[in-house]
């Protein structure tokens, strides 16, 4: 790896705001996601009482692979800091729309890389249960997946009466349909499976609603 072309996971929780902690988080899930090994980017720095911490010094794609799910004004921070880096280097101003185009093919490849690479299909409460883990100290329930995937636009609730009682039915979206599809149906009750790309793009949504 070409250390001219990195940027540390620290410098990119320095630039989103959001903290080094979950930043080194969504980079291990996204590491795990496209079958890399960490330890090939592991790097450590000393914090102000002199510990030696771990960080992860990553290269452009992996950088614009990451911020792909983070929102708009964190994602041209990082942007604008590679132009930075890449003038320093080459001498000439780049494109920011060539950039941001990069970003666009990485996000479809890290999306169609997700999806191939996963077999197994998840239900909320497999989710809820993924997402606690990593969030030691905050208990996420198949409820709450719910309500985030109708927040997230990937599905939609409906309401019904079977044999007097009330039940909830859950559609995809056209949007919902990149991670998801309907799993097994019965007169009282359809269940929708989740692909493993969407557990970064949740545990962004909880990180923004804590």
């Amino acid at each position: 790896m070409n250390l001219k072309h990195t940027m540390t996971s620290r410098e990119i929780a320095e630039l989103t705001g959001k903290r080094h902690a979950n930043v080194v988080r969504d980079t291990e899930a996204m590491f795990s996601q496209l079958k890399i090994e960490a330890a090939d980017y592991l790097d450590t720095y000393a914090d102000a009482q002199g510990k030696t911490r771990k960080q992860y010094r990553l290269d452009r794609d992996l950088t614009m692979t990451l911020v792909t799910k983070y929102d708009t004004a964190r994602r041209y921070a990082v942007v604008r800091r590679w132009r930075e880096l890449e003038e320093q280097e080459a001498g000439r101003e780049l494109s920011e729309a060539e950039l941001i185009e990069k970003m666009v093919d990485l996000a479809k490849k890290y999306r169609e890389e997700a999806h191939d690479k996963t077999s197994r299909m998840l239900l909320p409460k497999n989710i809820a249960a993924n997402l606690s883990d990593r969030r030691k100290g905050r208990v996420i329930h198949p409820a709450d997946v719910n309500e985030a995937l109708i927040a997230l636009g990937f599905m939609t609730r409906s309401t019904d009466y079977v044999d007097g009682k009330k039940r909830y039915f859950y559609d995809l979206t056209d949007r919902g349909r990149e991670f998801g599809r309907v799993g097994s149906a019965t007169k009282t009750n359809r269940s929708l499976e989740w692909r493993a790309g969407v557990l970064p793009i949740l545990e962004e949504y909880f990180d923004a609603q804590a």
